[in-house]
């Protein structure tokens, strides 16, 4: 079976976003500004992003993307420009939504 699919089961933690279209937060990695997003596309090495959820607003960059069995996208970002208090409400939004937290694989 394949590992990276059950990862983004829908029974899983995840952070709807309002943008990227369709995409969700599913892992926020303790202590730095790496993540995966669950996304409708497929995003560049180096694209830049903008994350928006409600009032926060977060700035990233895709480190790569990975088409998934159900179709949709495992992009990995970095945030850039994070700010001591988005980092506190967007860790605060995560724990609440119980996206995964801990490295990426």
């Amino acid at each position: 079976m394949d590992t990276l699919a059950t990862e983004f089961s829908p029974t899983r933690g995840a952070l709807n976003l309002d943008e990227p279209a369709g995409a969700r937060l599913v892992r926020l990695d303790n202590g730095s500004a790496f993540g995966e997003l669950d996304a409708i596309q497929a995003f560049a090495p180096g694209q830049p992003l903008t994350l928006r959820c409600g009032t926060l607003i977060l700035q990233g960059k895709s480190l790569g993307s990975q088409r998934q069995a159900n179709g949709r996208f495992r992009v990995r970002l970095k945030l850039v420009n994070l700010t001591r208090p988005q980092r506190e409400t967007l860790e605060a939004r995560c724990s609440a939504a119980g996206v995964h937290r801990g490295k990426s694989s």
